[in-house]
């Protein structure tokens, strides 16, 4: 006689024996500390049940904070051998990026650089920032000199959002009339990708050392979709939390130029000297290491390509509908959209209402900034990037400016929230346990 069991079948032998150390962690922080437990749970529920095309809102892949959460913090014991994550975390960035040397610091980007300026200049030296949308490098005793860039026909802006970009010929003109130590490009989300050999071409001729900040395309130089600026740059930055899935962290690299006399040593030296000042604990070397090892793989080139062919059919369906697109569409993942000015105060905070997420451009509040690289990574593609084009377009059709405020059609707020649940439960996070299925399970 067979005897029937009912009910759920009996979950899967976990293949790691870190699971029970992670799960009994979750577990103790949910009985002893609820109030932290339900934040973390809210903030995972957030990112679940809205579409996040916030710049640089892009979640770790859920490798990544597992593999931060084993890894032990604090010091070796006396006579034990160093955990070598640290090192498997620089060599993993050397091979992502073709770089001749890496170091790996605990810091986000503008943390990174502030420590990279710190070792390349003495006291009195100028930099030359040349970032489209920069904040002010944290180098309160150093010079800094600002280019004003062509975004508005004038330059009086210096946000470079309206044209392509760079004014080359007015930054070389610049560069040789102040002759800075240091030319500073990159780390601002901009639709237009630097020409990082043009420059290099600058920056030797004011014989400057050229420091870039790739944050925002580390994704796409790892996938190999645009080269490695390692060997035109002096120095790169790349957070690991910004365009890479992973959690916080920064990478220094130098390339062709890691022999470089700089201070007395090679510029290599110096930057290894300064990052050893400040050692990345375990839990971030782990995080560093694994995001790069999920980086390296076919399927996250794979993810990367579908990402800038759907941010592209992104930019060109807003065009279709009638809303500007800055600098007539993107290159990369970025697409700049300005709405009417009727509702461009309210746009960011009535789209928000129906689940998709949204940032401003830096220095532009009347432009919304669309980041593709979380909707790529759910594995939306072209199709799902004109969908979402659509929506935005029928949410901003529904606000209602009044009283200095805005007001939402109801019916646009539940037919478009409708229509966003509708895609995010077709294309679910990858690799994720949903909190809002936990929450629903007897």
């Amino acid at each position: 006689m067979v005897e029937l069991r009912l009910g759920r079948p009996a979950p899967p032998r976990p293949v790691s024996p870190l699971a029970a150390f992670t799960a009994a962690g979750a577990d103790v922080l949910a009985a002893e500390d609820p109030h932290l437990h339900g934040l973390l749970c809210a903030e995972h529920a957030v990112r679940e049940e809205n579409l996040v095309l916030r710049v640089g809102g892009h979640g770790p892949d859920a490798s990544v904070p597992a593999a931060c959460a084993a890894a032990l913090a604090g010091r070796e014991p006396p006579g034990a051998v160093a955990w070598p994550g640290g090192q498997l975390a620089a060599e993993r960035a050397r091979t992502a990026f073709g770089a001749a040397h890496a170091d790996v610091l605990p810091h986000s980007g503008p943390e990174a650089l502030a420590a990279v300026l710190d070792a390349l200049l003495e006291p009195g030296d100028l930099v030359l920032d040349a970032r489209l949308a920069p904040g002010p490098p944290r180098l309160p005793d150093r010079r800094v000199e600002q280019h004003l860039l062509a975004g508005d026909g004038t330059g009086s802006d210096g946000t470079g959002l309206d044209g392509s970009g760079l004014d080359y010929d007015g930054l070389a003109a610049l560069a040789g009339r102040v002759r800075p130590a240091v030319l500073l490009c990159g780390g601002e989300p901009h639709p237009v990708t630097p020409d990082f050999a043009r420059l290099r071409s600058i920056a030797n001729s004011a014989g400057a050392l050229l420091v870039v900040d790739v944050s925002h395309l580390a994704g796409f130089v790892v996938a190999g979709l645009l080269a490695t600026p390692v060997d035109h740059a002096h120095v790169t930055i790349a957070c690991t939390a910004t365009h890479l899935p992973g959690a916080r962290g920064a990478l220094v690299l130098a390339g062709r130029d890691a022999r470089h006399p700089a201070r007395g040593t090679t510029l290599a030296g110096l930057l290894a000297e300064h990052a050893a000042r400040t050692p990345p604990d375990p839990p971030t070397a782990a995080g560093v290491a694994r995001v790069l090892g999920v980086a390296l793989t076919d399927g996250y080139r794979e993810q990367v390509g579908r990402t800038a062919l759907a941010a592209a059919e992104l930019a060109a369906e807003f065009t279709l509908l009638g809303h500007r697109v800055l600098t007539g569409g993107t290159d990369n993942h970025v697409v700049l959209v300005e709405p009417e000015a009727a509702v461009a105060p309210f746009a960011g905070d009535a789209l928000g209402e129906v689940g998709l997420v949204v940032d401003r451009a830096p220095g532009r509040p009347d432009v919304l900034a669309l980041d593709f690289t979380t909707a790529g990574w759910r594995g939306f593609g072209r199709t799902e990037a004109r969908r979402v084009a659509q929506l935005v377009g029928e949410a901003l059709r529904g606000v209602r400016a009044r009283d200095g405020g805005y007001r939402l059609e109801p019916f646009t707020r539940l037919s478009v929230r409708d229509a966003v649940l509708r895609l995010l439960w077709q294309f679910p996070m990858p690799r994720h346990v949903p909190t809002t299925l936990w929450r629903n399970t007897p």
